[in-house]
């Protein structure tokens, strides 16, 4: 008898040859990074400008839709476009932000901070992630390192700073709009961007001690897309049961907080590259308005935590929910026990296939290891 996980492997390994082959979509190349010799993606976007501008190959499309109880905000691809070139514009008259500065962001999820980080980006600016737990002290230790030209900040966060925060503040709630509202013609950003600029810090959680602060180029990141999308298509070419997955449009849920890579890179830059609409939940974890969500969504796609993916399997309602829509979900942060791998496949077996177990870090921006379905 076949050993299941032998065909498997054998089956992914045959995928992989393909994708990476010369003239294929993830075909690779050796290039000259920073003094050395790396192995890249020859067909890589060579900024994150460059992704957001491929986006509107998905202009009428949605990119982002946040939902906070029967309140939701929809944005398309297009919409999104014209307010990072209102954000980018403003940034760079009003607070003089340009190439290498840093625009540091303290919110929880929601429009603004992706508007934000673009914007930033686009501008060759550095976009700072900046943890929504932290204490005063956490926070102005990163203000501190980072020296950002500019703090966008929701009224909540905001709040735990007292007295001035040393840096130019613009409020979520109060300013962000009637700003950008000033520049309603604006266009994107056009001067220079290295690949090896960089584009992005992000903060370790400090279990030894303080933060530390990683920094990711464009180069970075835009190598990491492309991983992501050839996990993605390598194992829906070797998933045996491809063919019987929901023919839906790419929905992911997310459930991740921005300042860090899983709910930042594998959520919203990955939708900019691929076109997907995100859907992002405000507030708490709630197990059952998310259990909605994803039927009423059409939700394709979620990374999730054991935390919260023990909470939604867990929830007394969950089997009475429609989850046919779900294609591809994993999770990573922590081990995720067995039983409740188990669990999940049993709640959308249509994944069974396709579920994985990651691990990655802040340092390798983001993926590290990926193992999946029989694996």
């Amino acid at each position: 008898m076949n050993d299941p996980t032998t065909s498997a492997t054998s089956r992914l390994a045959a995928v992989e040859a393909q994708l990476l082959a010369p003239g294929a979509p993830f075909e690779l190349a050796e290039e000259e990074v920073l003094g050395e010799r790396v192995r890249v993606f020859a067909k890589r976007a060579r900024s994150l400008r460059d992704v957001l501008l491929r986006g509107r190959e998905f202009a009428g499309a949605e990119y982002m839709v946040f939902r906070s109880g029967e309140r939701e905000r929809r944005y398309t691809f297009d919409d999104h476009e014209k307010l990072v070139a209102s954000a980018a514009a403003a940034f760079a008259e009003r607070f003089g932000v340009g190439r290498g500065d840093r625009v540091a962001v303290l919110a929880a999820n929601c429009p603004e901070w992706i508007v934000s980080f673009w914007a930033s980006v686009s501008l060759g600016a550095i976009c700072v992630g900046l943890n929504g737990w932290w204490t005063e002290d956490e926070i102005r230790y990163a203000l501190g390192h980072s020296k950002p030209k500019l703090l966008i900040a929701d009224e909540k966060r905001a709040a735990r700073i007292s007295g001035d925060p040393g840096v130019p503040m613009l409020i979520v709630e109060d300013g962000f709009d009637a700003l950008l509202g000033e520049y309603p013609n604006a266009e994107l950003p056009r001067q220079p961007i290295d690949e090896s600029d960089p584009a992005i810090i992000l903060y370790t959680s400090g279990t030894t001690g303080r933060a530390k602060g990683v920094v990711h180029t464009h180069g970075n990141v835009t190598n990491m897309l492309m991983v992501s999308f050839f996990h993605g298509a390598r194992l829906m070419m070797a998933n045996p049961k491809a063919a019987q997955l929901p023919q839906l449009a790419n929905s992911i849920l997310v459930t991740s907080p921005l300042f860090h890579v899983s709910g930042l890179h594998c959520a919203a830059l990955t939708a900019m590259a691929g076109g997907a609409k995100t859907v992002w939940p405000m507030g708490r974890f709630d197990p059952e308005a998310t259990l909605d969500l994803i039927g009423r969504e059409k939700i394709t796609g979620w990374g999730y935590t054991a935390t919260v993916l023990h909470r939604l399997l867990n929830h007394p309602k969950a089997a009475k929910y429609d989850l046919s829509s779900f294609r591809s979900v994993g999770g990573g942060g922590s081990p995720i026990p067995a039983p409740l791998i188990e669990k999940a496949r049993a709640l959308f077996p249509q994944c069974s296939h396709t579920m994985g177990v990651g691990y990655g870090l802040t340092e390798g921006t983001a993926f590290a290891t990926l193992n999946v379905g029989a694996e």
